[in-house]
């Protein structure tokens, strides 16, 4: 059963993945785009709620806290150095002035565990299950779902009422104690969302595992849930960025995001097993920290551009970028598979 769930947690992050990756690219059409940002950050830390689920509700909790901080923050702060390092190189800093981009702002960064690029979702996701470990002992899962669910939904209506921007107080406060105390804000503020989703997660993979036979019943749920999310998306106009908690029309965004991510995680465990998804998404830390900030994606980019040019063509380009892309991911992951590397990724050797 463990195996099975682990299987389709694996196509749950390799569909996240490639939201992700696909939406980063700019070449998806305005409302599917909306979805996959709606949908693929809340996927990955909804699969992180599969994995506590499938450590028998987390009865070791020391156990759990030492994996996740293995795997969530040693790749953390492994790539945020070497992110730091390159931002810092003459031919890369073209903006010593910019926000986010001088030395004190990156570091300020980093150190608040506000997170440099995507690496931002590794301590949100951390700060998840450390909260979710040390409540889970006493309460049960769907008990912590309910508490959770009101709690980010009333943050999120007071986001919706106010029109609060949290990130306005980091841009305010620079790079001193005021910017990094909001850094610091924003990230328990995220946790919030990133446990809603681990909870997600969690009760979803609940709710599969009972399905022992006919797995094609997952899919009636999964469908229902996908075409809840995607009618919210659609007759909404929606803008997200989870990193900085920017919502437009927040409460319905909330509810997108939670019938998608539950949706999709019954799709895929009713798919169980699809060895590209599978190959991606067991390697999603190497995926995460390569297609934007180690140049997979600047690659494929140029490559478009030169087909572009040279045919005048958008399918050529497309498909150009998705193939360069892909190429470009499988060498990363392999290169950062290579003993002695795969350690800042958090895996181990025997992994």
């Amino acid at each position: 059963m463990k195996d099975r769930i682990r299987e389709s947690n694996g196509v749950y992050r390799g569909v996240a993945l490639i939201m992700i990756v696909a939406s980063a690219t700019g070449m998806l059409p305005f409302w599917l785009d909306e979805i996959f940002k709606l949908a693929a950050v809340p996927m990955l830390f909804a699969s992180v709620g599969v994995e506590l689920f499938c450590d028998d509700g987390v009865k070791d909790v020391g156990a759990t806290l030492k994996k996740a901080a293995f795997s969530l923050m040693v790749p953390y702060m492994a790539f945020s150095v070497i992110y730091i390092i390159i931002k810092l190189l003459p031919f890369f800093n073209t903006a010593k002035d910019g926000a986010g981009e001088s030395a004190p702002g990156l570091i300020t960064d980093a150190l608040s565990f506000y997170g440099l690029s995507i690496l931002w979702v590794f301590p949100t996701a951390f700060i998840a299950v450390i909260v979710y470990c040390a409540v889970v002992r006493f309460m049960f899962a769907r008990s912590l779902m309910i508490m959770t669910s009101l709690m980010t939904l009333s943050f999120t209506v007071i986001i919706s009422l106010t029109e609060l921007f949290p990130y306005n107080f980091v841009v305010e406060g620079g790079t001193g104690a005021g910017g990094y105390m909001a850094r610091v804000s924003i990230v328990f503020l995220r946790a919030l969302y990133g446990l809603f989703f681990v909870c997600c997660g969690s009760i979803c993979t609940e709710f599969s595992s009972k399905v022992k036979e006919r797995r094609m019943r997952l899919g009636i749920p999964g469908g229902l849930f996908l075409a809840a999310g995607i009618a919210v998306s659609i007759l909404m106009e929606m803008d997200v960025d989870w990193q900085k908690l920017y919502f437009k029309n927040a409460v319905p965004v909330l509810f997108a995001s939670a019938f998608l991510t539950a949706g999709m995680w019954f799709i895929c465990a009713w798919i169980e097993k699809a060895y590209p998804l599978n190959f991606f998404g067991d390697n999603a830390a190497a995926v995460l920290v390569s297609f934007k900030d180690l140049g997979a994606l600047g690659l494929a980019t140029l490559v478009g551009e030169i087909i572009f040019r040279a045919f005048d063509n958008n399918f050529a380009t497309r498909l150009s970028v998705a193939i360069v892309l892909i190429a470009a991911e499988i060498v990363w992951i392999l290169v950062l598979r290579l003993p002695g590397i795969r350690l800042i990724l958090g895996k181990k050797h025997n992994n």
